[in-house]
């Protein structure tokens, strides 16, 4: 024995990985270039971590934070790549990893291409359209859950239920979830699960896995299984990033089987809760109905009291007398207007027979004064100062007429003069003429010609012999 209590030749784990340590540093594992397929990809604090494979092995890669920030692309699931990077192997954990410095892209792998077209295919019928989609039931009577026996999903379905709802009962139908037996079994499973008396939704569930392990669920028999079953059906296959071709023609898709069971049984206190709302509700319901027909009871027993025929008698004597009183009112209000008018009517009369009176008076004093009118003579001096009166008027409208005309004669002069070409020629100015005609113009100007100045004329020639040829070719 050594003095580690451990026999020679036997090495700790810690020695063991530190041994594999230094064979792979000073192996040539620091460029290699990886083919492959991309599966179970995942994103966290920024690295990307994933499982490249092929069909006969697996190795986890891991792109740093750094590396994906200047890559143009990211690689996504069920792509064919190439990738560039090295052996990492940390001795701790005794695990390896190939830590990608850079992606080529290949193409997709067969299983992708195939999930592809099966999801297109479907999609083009229609089956993953909402208006085909069911709402769950609120409440469930019975819940069926089609998953293996064995395993965790079932024992968390178990968990979430009964912490939430444990009336609701669970019918579990076992199937295969992985296999070659499993699409079968999946499609007689939803089949059965339809059928249970009692059931009003189905839970699809299985764990995580690889694309490979869930591909029984993109299978086109176990899709069509769900979409033609009668009762809604929660799928919840995988973790978070899984998809599968179910997800997409199920009625609800919950991201895990925990999840699942959240969705289809709801939460008792929130029921006892919203039960005891609804009995609230109730409550204040019948009071105020009982309370609206106390009051409607009152006032009818009130309107029957009033409806008595002593009561009724009672309001016609009543009404009698009120309307004798208001006939006797109004007779009176009709007299003391009826008096009223007459005494205006009076006033008038009394107003006309003055104003005739007057009239009268006032004509026969008109024709007084025309008996009484003067001599011829004295007509005739009246007529003689009106002619007058006019004569001067007519003479001082003359006048007037004068006047203004004379002004409108000296304006009119003063613009002639104004307009007198022969004023400017005091200011230095002369005028050409040939003839009768006046020159304007320098070549229109003959050989003999007439200055016009203030104070006389002169005749000058001009001897340019141009000018004196124009003048012959005039003549």
């Amino acid at each position: 024995m050594s003095e580690t209590g451990m026999e020679p030749n036997v090495i700790s784990v810690m020695e063991l990985n530190q041994i594999l340590l230094r064979k792979i540093q000073t192996s040539d594992v620091a460029n290699l270039r990886v083919s492959g397929q991309i599966n179970g990809m995942s994103t966290s604090g920024g690295h990307i971590y994933l499982t490249l494979k092929d069909e006969a092995a697996s190795i986890r890669g891991i792109i740093w934070r750094s590396t994906a920030a200047r890559m143009q692309k990211l690689p996504a699931n069920g792509d064919q790549v190439v990738v560039t990077g090295g052996i990492q192997f940390y001795d701790k954990q005794g695990t390896v990893s190939l830590i990608i410095s850079k992606i080529e892209p290949v193409g997709m792998g067969q299983l992708w291409k195939l999930f592809l077209a099966i999801r297109d295919a479907l999609q083009r019928e229609g089956l993953f359209s909402m208006e085909r989609k069911r709402p769950l039931p609120p409440y469930p009577r019975k819940v069926a859950v089609v998953t293996s026996p064995t395993g965790e999903v079932l024992h968390d379905i178990c968990r979430v239920a009964e912490h939430r709802n444990p009336s609701i009962p669970i019918v579990l139908v076992p199937v295969p979830v992985q296999g070659r037996d499993a699409v079968p079994s999946l499609v007689e499973g939803i089949r059965e699960a339809a059928t249970i008396p009692g059931v009003d939704v189905m839970i699809l569930a299985r764990g995580g896995g690889s694309m490979e392990d869930l591909w029984c669920f993109n299978d086109e028999r176990v899709a069509r299984a769900v979409a033609a079953s009668p009762i809604p059906v929660v799928t919840g296959v995988g973790h978070e990033p899984d998809t599968t071709i179910v997800d997409f023609v199920a009625d609800r898709r919950a991201s895990t089987p925990s999840h699942a069971a959240e969705i289809v049984f709801p939460d008792r206190i929130r029921m006892v809760q919203t039960l005891q709302a609804l009995q609230n509700r109730i409550i204040r319901t019948m009071e105020n109905t009982f309370s609206g027909l106390e009051k409607r009871i009152l006032l009818t027993k009130n309107r029957l009291a009033g409806r008595s025929p002593e009561h009724v008698l009672g309001d016609l004597m009543r009404q009698a007398v009120q309307t004798a009183g208001r006939l006797e009112r109004a007779m009176d209000n009709l007299l003391i207007r009826l008096q009223f008018t007459l005494s205006e009517q009076e006033q008038k009369i009394d107003i006309l027979m003055d104003r005739c009176l007057n009239q009268t008076e006032e004509a026969l004093r008109a024709l007084r004064l025309r008996l009484e009118a003067p001599l011829p003579e004295i007509h005739l001096a009246e007529m003689e100062k009106a002619v007058q009166v006019l004569r001067i008027r007519m003479e001082t409208s003359a006048e007037k007429t004068l006047e203004k005309n004379t002004n409108r004669y000296d304006a009119c002069a003063l613009r002639l003069r104004g307009l007198d070409p022969r004023k400017i020629l005091v200011r230095g100015y002369a005028f050409v003429t040939a003839g009768d005609r006046v020159v304007s113009r320098a070549s229109e100007a003959p050989c003999r010609m007439m200055l016009h100045f203030q104070d006389g004329q002169i005749q000058v020639t001009q001897t340019d012999k141009e000018a004196a040829e124009h003048e012959q070719s005039d003549l």
